[in-house]
């Protein structure tokens, strides 16, 4: 993707305007090769910030429906405030039917800079998908609710995730998942088909220690205006 030049008119510079200009013709092309770089998906679902509801594992933290079919690919975006461990917190995400034909599935992770993190196919019931991430403690996936089964139990065998937004893609299989660049892509013939994205963890809401001390540097600077 190029960048089009005559998309920026600016004025011929004045005698001492010369490195101004140039600054600004140098972010003006940065900012554009960025953007031909980074495509973040267009069209997602938003579920704002995934923490622990303090239910039992059994019952998600966060479930949202989605439509495929075919090579069609569904976008999830969602915040996570905390950190995975070993012997820590831990987030799952997986996939059940919600109907008894039961989907092909396969879902991709990725971070806000368009790196893929995990993929799966069939680590969730029949042949949906799961992802497992944080403490190696075995947890028995519950059970679909149209029969399927054969999932892994979760135990944190896709590694550990920190603070941050993040992207699942979640398709029919056959889908490829690209290393970088939010890059997926799907060949499936599937028919169209629903299924339920479950995303559980025990991380709670964090502490809002962030918050707390831009309150105590806004009083600070409230002080010295009074003081001035």
């Amino acid at each position: 993707m190029g960048l089009d030049l005559g998309a920026f008119v600016m004025p011929w510079p004045q005698k001492g305007e010369g490195f101004r200009m140039k600054k600004l013709l140098f972010a003006a092309l940065a900012i554009g090769a960025v953007a031909a770089v980074q495509a973040q998906p267009v069209t997602f679902f938003d579920l704002g910030t995934i923490t622990s509801s303090a239910t039992p594992y059994s019952v998600a933290d966060r479930s949202v429906g989605v439509d495929l079919a075919g090579t069609s690919i569904v976008w999830l975006r969602f915040d996570f405030p905390n950190v995975t461990s070993a012997s820590g917190f831990y987030f799952d995400i997986d996939v059940f039917s919600t109907n008894t034909a039961i989907p092909d599935t396969e879902i991709g992770l990725y971070s806000n800079t368009g790196a893929l993190i995990s993929s799966d196919d069939d680590d969730g019931h029949g042949f949906m998908s799961a992802l497992s991430f944080g403490n190696t403690t075995s947890r028995t996936m519950p059970s679909d609710p149209n029969g399927a089964i054969g999932g892994l139990a979760a135990n944190g065998r896709d590694g550990n995730i920190g603070p941050g937004r993040y992207w699942l893609a979640v398709g029919l299989w056959n889908t490829t998942f690209g290393a970088s660049n939010w890059d997926v892509s799907s060949t499936s013939t599937g028919a169209a088909n629903t299924a339920l994205v479950n995303f559980r963890t025990d991380a709670p809401v964090p502490e809002p220690a962030s918050i707390a001390a831009l309150a105590l540097g806004a009083g600070a600077l409230l002080r010295r205006r009074r003081r001035s």
